[in-house]
């Protein structure tokens, strides 16, 4: 979309959302707080069934950066292009409607990307547990090297490059250039951005001084099923860039075949040794107590954090090996979600 410079705002948030009338609200007053001013913000609603679109409406009539784009297809990967075909700014934001920045947020993002040395710019996600002991131990393993391993920007301290960003805000020109996110998947579209823009060359900045505030999942089955989601959007991004895939990425998977495997061939052979080849991973598990605030989020209840990581880590593989297994078919609807295909029919 061509926009005259003089009406061009510098930066366009995108924050895709679906049923999230308890979240939204908080998320839009954190961007709304920003002490930079200069930006709109696109809420793509996924055809919403509760009273989101009602809370951003209220929010809308004080606040004219306020629009809300309507997203058929539901999906994230679709927001995000509808998002991208919308947007007037120089630079998008892409955030969450579970989160809630700091009020610095948009600004130190800015000052990055308008250096030019960077193709990407994104900060630590820091999890935020509810009030359930549960959701509170979810949101120390989300911090925590023994349930994310390598993926540093959730508890990193120093700047780096990295290979991916959460919730990253890049030049809108940029990724035009790149055509959007991946309309065909349906998880990990951020990561295979990312993967794709370092691939030509672009430079991705993980700054830990800009921090986000994430809820987490408060049950422990809405954590499995989001866990399953990523694996197997992993599967489909590993169909698409198999050099993406690193050995930190296979280490569930391996644990889940082993873990699997052990407990058939000790039943089918009568034979208790084989279980011995789950001792690595079970030593593993009772390795996260010397993470001192993983071990204290489980407060009187010391198992909660086994629980939790294993069902992290044993759902994430399950559904990157499903993934892998059951090859996804493709939908028609899914190319008009490319984001060429709708800059034109806007255009029109």
């Amino acid at each position: 979309m061509n926009v005259p410079d003089q009406l061009r705002p510098c930066v366009t948030v995108v924050i895709p959302v679906r049923n999230e009338e308890s979240s939204i609200a908080e998320c839009l007053r954190g961007m709304q707080r920003q002490t930079f001013k200069d930006m709109e913000i696109l809420i793509v609603d996924g055809m919403s069934s509760d009273g989101t679109v009602s809370i951003v409406e209220s929010l809308a009539l004080d606040d004219p950066r306020i629009r809300i784009i309507q997203n058929e297809r539901r999906v994230i990967p679709a927001a995000l292009n509808l998002g991208l075909a919308e947007a007037k700014g120089e630079f998008l934001v892409r955030f969450d409607a579970h989160s809630v920045a700091p009020p610095d947020y948009v600004e130190r993002i800015v000052h990055h990307l308008r250096g030019g040395e960077y193709a990407g710019v994104g900060g630590t996600k820091m999890a935020v547990g509810g009030s359930s002991i549960m959701s509170r131990v979810i949101a120390a393993a989300l911090s925590s090297r023994f349930g994310v391993g390598g993926s540093s920007y959730h508890y990193a301290q120093e700047a780096a490059c990295v290979d991916h960003i959460p919730f990253g805000a890049y030049g809108v020109d940029l990724l035009r250039k790149m055509d959007g996110w991946n309309a065909d998947l349906l998880a990990n579209e951020d990561f295979e951005l990312d993967y794709r823009i370092g691939e030509s060359g672009g430079l991705l900045l993980l700054d830990p001084t800009v921090r986000i505030s994430w809820k987490t999942s408060q049950r422990l089955r809405d954590f499995s099923y989001q866990y399953q989601r990523y694996g197997r959007g992993k599967a489909a991004v590993a169909r698409l860039h198999p050099r993406s895939l690193k050995l930190r990425h296979l280490l569930p998977v391996a644990m889940f075949v082993t873990l699997g495997a052990s407990i058939v061939v000790a039943v089918v052979a009568e034979n208790a040794w084989f279980l011995l080849l789950d001792v690595p991973y079970l030593m593993f598990l009772l390795g996260s107590f010397s993470d001192g605030p993983f071990r204290a989020s489980c407060g009187r209840s010391p198992w909660l954090g086994p629980v939790v990581l294993s069902t992290m880590h044993m759902s994430w593989a399950w559904g990157f090996l499903c993934g892998i297994w059951r090859k996804p078919s493709r939908s028609a609807a899914r190319d008009t979600y490319k984001w060429r295909d709708l800059s034109q029919r806007i255009a029109q």
